[in-house]
């Protein structure tokens, strides 16, 4: 894989192999936050408003309206210990499978494995993702007097 900047000027090679991965480091346990009031259904209250599936609806829009594909190739293969997990996996995986199947630049295949757990992917393709259109987008989106409507305006 390389990641290209500046229009082509800067690229880094990345090296995806497993036997070139540096060797992690043990992470610490993070200390447990005591939560301090507020409600927990703060979240929920929010998908519940009338204008936020709209608002999500056009933000997710104009967010891929800044990625270019220009050829995909994705396999995927997916398997959980448990098969009856797998198949609930595969639940959530099929139907994204059929929505990306549908870009006509991109070849996704998504295979469910419900004998052994593993994750196996496979992929080539060019993508251009615009990064100064997405910090555009999301500045004009979260400084929109709609945004703050929706997310100050909530029940209580």
């Amino acid at each position: 894989m390389t990641i290209g900047w500046l229009f082509g000027l800067v690229r880094i090679p990345v090296n995806m192999d497993k036997r070139a991965a540096p060797k992690s480091v043990k992470e610490r346990p993070r200390p447990v936050k005591k939560r301090t009031g507020g409600s927990s259904r703060t979240g929920m209250t929010i998908v519940r408003r009338q204008g936020f599936w709209l608002w999500s609806k056009r933000l997710i829009g104009r967010l891929l309206d800044s990625i270019r594909i220009y050829h995909l190739y994705l396999k995927l293969r997916l398997g959980l210990d448990d098969p009856a997990d797998t198949g609930r996996l595969w639940a959530l995986a099929g139907p994204v499978s059929v929505l990306l199947a549908s870009i006509p630049v991109a070849n996704v295949i998504l295979e469910p494995d419900f004998t052994q757990a593993q994750f196996t992917a496979e992929s080539e393709g060019r993508v251009r993702i615009y990064p100064v259109q997405f910090i555009i987008l999301l500045l004009v989106t979260l400084l929109s007097p709609s945004t703050w409507k929706l997310f100050y305006s909530r029940e209580r």
